[in-house]
């Protein structure tokens, strides 16, 4: 998975992005509107700093300015495991599992 930014808050912050179009599927269900990619922004978890790639979309007022992906989780040191889930048995739009 990877790491997504806020629309809202890059406006918010003064972030910029290089814009691009698309969506990507929610794991709740519905579609996300894709607004754009920073190649490489400086993170930080108050004990680590990184240079990562994130991915701009337009979340909802519900939803939390930063979503962590997999693919940052290693460079700041995080790991999960043993955690149970469950994933809907459903086929996901636009990818044929057949």
């Amino acid at each position: 998975s990877h790491t997504i930014l806020s629309m809202g808050w890059c406006e918010k912050n003064g972030i910029t992005f290089e814009p691009t179009q698309g969506s990507a599927q929610r794991v709740a269900g519905g579609k996300a509107q894709l607004r754009g990619k920073i190649a490489s922004i400086e993170i930080s978890d108050g004990s680590r700093c990184v240079n990562h790639s994130v991915v701009v979309m337009t979340m909802g007022d519900d939803e939390p300015d930063c979503l962590l992906g997999r693919d940052l989780m290693p460079k700041l040191g995080y790991f999960l495991g043993r955690l149970p889930f469950r994933v809907a048995e459903r086929e996901p739009d636009g990818i044929d599992l057949k």
